[in-house]
């Protein structure tokens, strides 16, 4: 291992050594000889890596898609790994690095968690003092952008609509199966919701850590109160913090333009209702808005790159 880390340390300035990192992990695992376990392998990387000279919420981001990568959605484990790191990294740690890695939870909805966790440890600056950093829970969805992505992530995208829609809805998430398997995006609607499961809190819970939110446009949805009292108002709190990208689709020919979000760009084109006459047919339209979408995302990943 030390010959490989000294190869990966020339790669510190970018994250393709976070990619090394898997890909080094996945030939350890197929000689059966030396197979590694996960947790271990990540330790190794926290112990061995000479990351004296590493930006610590850098390291953090890769360090994080590595573990979530590895161990799956065990974020008990995960969380341990990032304290390990802030641990290791104590001679230097300030309370707005402790918050920017902390929002880098907020992609996999276990901010609250790691909040939660890093208070019990009461991780100490000793360069600032020996009391426990805090941090403060209102402020730290202001403290990085999460529309600025990384690659190694699914995009995690939100359908606001109306009911009376549900089969444009789930016509436009076909046409989006493309950027699914190719794990481009996480897509969710409140028809996912399983039985016995809080519907507002569900709704609420997946907006909030959605990096992209559709707001499929019709009279129906421009008349849903629920839509525009909830969705449409969290979505904009959202979209103004740089939480996330609002975008309107256009179903079907409405107002829009005069309602609270008639000022965004829309999909399809020129915003071109999906059904109406522009369009050759509904998949034509359907397409449109998944060329928008792709597009979309790939400048959020550059972005954040």
């Amino acid at each position: 291992m030390n010959d490989w880390l000294t190869y990966l340390s020339r790669h510190l300035d970018s994250d393709v050594w976070g990619l090394v990192a898997l890909d080094y992990y996945q030939r350890q695992k197929a000689d059966e000889d030396n197979h590694a376990d996960p947790s271990r392998f990540i330790d190794a990387l926290l112990e061995n890596l000479p990351i004296q000279n590493v930006e610590t919420t850098q390291f953090h981001k890769v360090l994080l898609c590595v573990s979530v990568q590895l161990l799956g959605k065990d974020f008990d484990d995960v969380i341990s790994k990032s304290l390990k790191l802030l641990r290791i990294r104590n001679d230097n740690l300030t309370s707005e690095i402790v918050q920017i890695v902390s929002t880098h939870y907020m992609v996999y909805g276990q901010q609250e968690r790691f909040v939660e966790r890093f208070t019990e440890a009461a991780i100490c600056a000793v360069n600032n003092s020996n009391s426990p950093l805090t941090l403060n829970p209102e402020t730290l969805s202001t403290t990085v952008s999460r529309a600025e992505i990384t690659t190694e992530l699914p995009v995690n995208l939100f359908y606001s609509y109306s009911h009376d829609d549900e089969k444009l809805r789930s016509k436009l998430e076909k046409h989006l199966s493309t950027l699914r398997d190719e794990q481009i995006i996480a897509d969710w609607h409140d028809r996912k919701i399983l039985p016995g499961q809080e519907f507002d809190s569900d709704i609420d819970l997946n907006l909030k850590k959605a990096n992209v939110i559709l707001f499929l446009v019709s009279s129906n949805f421009l008349s849903s109160d629920y839509c525009k009292s909830i969705e449409v108002s969290l979505a904009l709190k959202q979209s103004n913090k740089g939480l996330a990208v609002v975008v309107p689709v256009i179903l079907k020919h409405c107002d829009w333009q005069n309602s609270p979000f008639g000022k965004l760009q829309a999909l399809p084109k020129d915003g071109h209702p999906i059904n109406g006459k522009y369009w050759k047919n509904l998949d034509e339209g359907l397409a449109d808005v998944v060329k928008g979408i792709r597009r979309l995302i790939d400048t959020m990943r550059t972005k954040g790159e």
